[in-house]
C-alpha cells in the first residue's frame, strides 16, 4: 500500500472540520463532545458533489494516554485519486469472495453516488488505517443506509480502534447525511462485538448471497441482519425496527438498487447437529 497526499494549499477550498472527543470506546449512542463547529452541511440521502474531502478529526489516545489525532475523510474517487487508489486497495486485499463487489465495481457505485467511500487516516495523513463503504436506500425517503463494507487494515488492528473507528461513522453519518437507521450485515462471531456498539439484531431470517450457496446451504455461513439507529428525528418508531414486512421491504430495495439482486427465496435449512435455520436465499 503506498501513501495518499491530500490536495495542496494551491487546491480547493479546505473542507469542513468537525472535532470530537473520543477517549475510550463508547456504547450506543456515544456521548461526544462537539467543539465549536460550523453548521453541517445539508444533503440527501447520501449524494454529496464534494470537492475536496469532507472532514472529521477525531482526537483518541494511545494505550500511555498521549492523545492520537485520527481523520476521517470522504473520498471521491476523481478528486481525491491518491488517497482513494490506498482505499481500494485496502477493499481488493480484505474483500476476495466471488460474490463480493470488484473494486471497479465499488468505485462505480461511488461514482453513481449509490456508495460513499469513507477512509480514517492517521495523524499524518499518510496512511489508510481503516476504510467504510456505505450505501443508500432510497425506499422511504432514504430513511436506511447500509454500512456494506467495513474493514481495518491489519497492522492497526487491536487496542480498539476498530470500535473507535465504528462510532466516529455514526456520528459522522449523523451529521452528513438525511438517514436515520444504518443497517449492517455480519456473520454470527461478529454479532456481540457490534452489538456492544448499539447494534441491534433484526428480526429476519439471515442472508445468503452467494449464488454457489444451494449446492450445500447447510454449510454456508449466513450473514445477520443489524441496525444502529443514527438519529431520532420521527422517521420510524421502536415497533417499525421490530416490523418483519417492513424489513424486507427495506432489504428487498437494497438489494435490488446495491447488489442486483432481483429474487429472494426463503429455505429452511437443518445443520449437522439437527438445528434448523430459516435462511433468505438471494440471486
Amino acid at each position: 500500500m503506498y501513501c495518499p497526499n491530500l490536495p495542496s494549499s494551491k487546491g480547493p477550498p479546505a473542507p469542513r472540520s468537525y472535532v470530537f472527543s473520543v477517549v475510550k470506546d463508547q456504547v450506543a449512542e456515544p456521548p461526544y463532545a462537539e467543539r465549536p463547529v460550523t453548521e453541517a452541511p445539508t444533503r440527501v440521502g447520501v449524494v454529496d458533489d464534494v470537492k475536496a474531502p469532507v472532514t472529521h478529526h477525531a482526537v483518541s489516545t494511545h494505550d500511555d494516554g498521549s492523545p492520537s489525532l485520527l481523520h476521517l475523510v470522504e473520498l471521491d474517487s476523481a478528486a481525491h485519486a491518491d488517497m482513494y487508489a490506498s482505499a481500494i486497495q485496502l477493499y481488493s486485499k480484505t474483500f476476495t469472495e466471488s460474490y463480493e463487489l470488484k473494486a471497479s465495481e465499488v468505485t462505480h457505485m461511488v461514482q453513481m453516488k449509490k456508495y460513499k467511500m469513507l477512509a480514517m487516516l492517521d495523524a499524518a495523513r499518510t496512511q489508510v488505517k481503516a476504510i467504510a463503504v456505505i450505501g443508500d436506500i432510497p425506499i422511504l425517503d432514504h430513511t436506511y443506509c447500509l454500512l456494506d463494507y467495513f474493514v481495518v487494515d491489519e497492522k492497526h488492528r487491536g487496542g480498539g480502534f476498530g470500535a473507535k473507528f465504528f462510532n466516529i461513522l455514526v456520528e459522522y453519518m449523523r451529521i452528513n447525511s438525511t438517514h436515520s437507521i444504518m443497517l449492517l450485515e455480519c456473520k454470527d462471531g461478529l454479532m456481540k462485538w457490534y452489538s456492544r456498539l448499539g447494534a441491534m439484531r433484526c428480526p429476519i431470517p439471515s442472508s445468503v448471497c452467494d449464488p454457489d450457496a444451494n449446492e450445500n446451504l447447510a454449510a454456508v455461513e449466513s450473514y445477520n441482519t443489524m441496525d444502529v439507529v443514527i438519529r431520532e428525528d420521527g422517521r420510524f418508531t421502536a415497533g417499525d425496527r421490530l416490523d418483519q414486512n417492513r424489513l424486507k421491504m427495506v432489504m428487498n430495495n437494497m438489494r435490488q438498487y446495491l447488489h442486483s439482486y432481483c429474487q429472494c427465496e426463503t429455505k429452511t435449512v437443518i445443520n449437522e447437529e439437527g438445528a434448523s435455520k430459516e435462511l433468505l436465499i438471494w440471486s
